[in-house]
């Protein structure tokens, strides 16, 4: 994801779907490294399988965020999601005298 990215309310991230061979239900859920929600950072559509991220990111705040992407039905997969924070050029360099 672009730091300071203008146009963040319109992006979406895809999501990867697990597969059942019985075809049973899945469910999904999603979590932080720390099993916290990622509430205002990113809305999880479970439908849709995809994040849309609730604001801009600063890279200086903070440059990668870990996630952690389950799949429910009679047994849980899961997989980690790692989201890196691209550097844009948005600080002029400083001097000291």
């Amino acid at each position: 994801i672009e730091e300071n990215d203008e146009n963040w309310l319109q992006k979406t991230y895809s999501l990867p779907k697990a597969y059942d061979d019985d075809g049973d239900s899945i469910t999904y859920s999603i979590y932080l490294q720390n099993w916290n929600k990622p509430d205002g950072l990113f809305e999880f559509d479970e439908k849709h399988l995809s994040l849309k991220p609730l604001r801009k990111f600063d890279r200086e705040e903070q440059n990668i965020y870990l996630l952690r992407f389950i799949a429910h039905n009679q047994n849980d997969a899961s997989t980690d999601v790692i989201i890196v924070i691209k550097d844009l050029n948005d600080n002029i360099p400083m001097c000291h005298h």
